[in-house]
């Protein structure tokens, strides 16, 4: 088997040389960045920081990956740890910002901020009336381009064509048919099955928002306070709770606390395999293992057959032995903390809802007068839209007035919160029994004071509703 040998790139990335390593291991994965190792004899060609250099198994490009260390020690191999180069996003910025787009084009506003143009959107599989709404402060493209896909349902994962400039990034919907097999008597050498119950949970508390009340919890909804996996009757009751301030209403505490049971009410396994990739001799789309596919593992000896995706492959030594892999197979995708992962759950249940319908912005101005103790009303109607995204207030005083309080609904608003003359009402809204903004009338009410309580001031007002239309069918 002719396996080719890594070509170093110059920034036009064309080959400037071949490098003829002692040994290349590289580690490809599903949700994280891939990595290399290089082990180069004395005498080799320089590998300087962040030079590309492509990387090959036995069946072709296994991606452009860059340096990331260089280890010299004098007369003895360099080592030459890299990463896989869609790291290169990290050295670009996305500005703070907000955006409502499809999948598609949230990910193309990503690329066009890059530095230097390495990337382009390619085929996205997400479905395209999905609407996504995107915010962030000053961050890195790699950040922003991950934390975009951590708002789409778990299933989606990256993919990239390098053969190709510039290079072509994917968003692949995973399957769950089964896709590669192993058989002790056939292509698997080892087999360990680890299962944990640290992160089980078959019933959750959640907690959403700080209410006048508490916190938003599920007791208006269901008349108690948990919900509970069916899971329980066979594992038991395992007792988990989270708070969420990101959550205002019980429905959507509801459909967190739904996810999250789904994705816990199971013990975690994960299973490391070693193994032989016969693909490259057979011919055989089943022999071949790669991240991101369903492989079943047919294990009569340990009276098992089990199917779970691959989330890892790890090749220890592509030219001294060629298809020998070690792979990592789980059946969950995501390792976050507690926060992060229902932070994660809040974005898909909220990305959820906008799912076939249209974005709107409702613009709301109103000049009026008033005084300390007749304050000027500003009215806005909440309809039956699939969702409200948010209601954000600008407003300013005549010169010879300031403001001095300013009112949402029933709820007087900290001065910290609308001292600059803009801020978000959604917190302060009406709500119904459930938590849902209540639908209908609101108002927001302003305190101008001038020379004197009395005095009538002009306060000028903005109301900018983004909402979720239904689409019409």
């Amino acid at each position: 088997m002719t396996i080719r040998l890594p070509r170093l790139l110059d920034e036009g990335l064309r080959e400037v040389c071949r490098l003829s390593p002692v040994r290349l291991s590289l580690t490809q994965r599903l949700m994280n960045r891939s990595t290399a190792e290089l082990l180069l004899p004395p005498g080799s060609p320089e590998t300087p920081l962040r030079a590309l250099i492509e990387l090959y198994d036995e069946h072709g490009s296994a991606g452009v990956f860059r340096v990331k260390e260089v280890s010299d020690t004098l007369g003895h191999l360099r080592k030459v740890t890299l990463e896989h180069s869609l790291c290169t996003l990290r050295d670009s910025m996305l500005p703070a910002q907000g955006f409502t787009d499809s999948v598609r084009g949230a990910i193309a506003r990503i690329l066009d901020c890059q530095e230097l143009p390495l990337w382009t959107v390619g085929e996205v599989e997400a479905p395209e009336d999905l609407t996504i709404v995107f915010s962030t402060e000053y961050a890195d493209l790699l950040r922003a381009l991950e934390a975009l896909v951590g708002m789409l349902p778990e299933g989606y994962a990256l993919d990239f064509d390098q053969s190709v400039t510039p290079w072509l990034l994917h968003l692949r919907q995973l399957t769950d048919a089964p896709f590669c097999e192993g058989r002790l008597s056939r292509n698997l050498q080892s087999v360990r099955v680890d299962r944990r119950s640290n992160r089980l949970c078959t019933r959750v508390y959640p907690f959403g928002a700080e209410v006048d009340t508490g916190r938003v919890s599920l007791v208006p909804l269901t008349g108690r306070d948990y919900e509970q996996s069916e899971a329980a009757a066979a594992l038991g009751v395992v007792s988990r709770t989270f708070e969420n301030d990101k959550i205002f209403d019980a429905p959507t505490l509801q459909d967190v606390a739904r996810l999250y049971l789904a994705r816990h009410a199971a013990p975690e396994v994960t299973i490391t395999v070693s193994a032989a990739d016969l693909s490259a001799a057979t011919g055989e789309a089943v022999d071949r293992f790669r991240p991101g596919r369903m492989c079943r593992l047919c294990l009569p000896e340990m009276g098992m057959t089990l199917l779970e995706r691959i989330i890892a492959v790890h090749r220890p030594d592509v030219y001294g032995a060629p298809g020998q892999v070690q792979l990592t197979l789980a059946n969950y995708l995501r390792q976050l903390s507690e926060s992060a992962e229902v932070d994660e759950l809040v974005r898909q249940v909220t990305t959820g809802k906008l799912l076939g319908g249209k974005m709107t912005e409702i613009v709301l101005k109103n000049r009026a007068y008033g005084a300390l103790y007749s304050p000027v009303v500003h009215y806005f109607d909440i309809e039956d839209w699939a969702a409200v995204l948010d209601v954000h207030v600008h407003f300013s005083v005549d010169r010879n007035a300031t403001m001095r309080s300013v009112r949402v609904d029933a709820t007087y608003i900290d001065n910290e919160v609308w001292k600059t003359g803009s801020f978000s009402a959604m917190p302060y809204l009406q709500r119904n029994d459930l938590g849902q903004i209540a639908r209908g009338q609101h108002k927001l009410l302003f305190y101008p004071y001038g020379s004197s309580a009395d005095d009538e001031c002009g306060v000028n007002s903005e109301i900018t509703l983004t909402v979720i239309t239904n689409t019409v069918t």
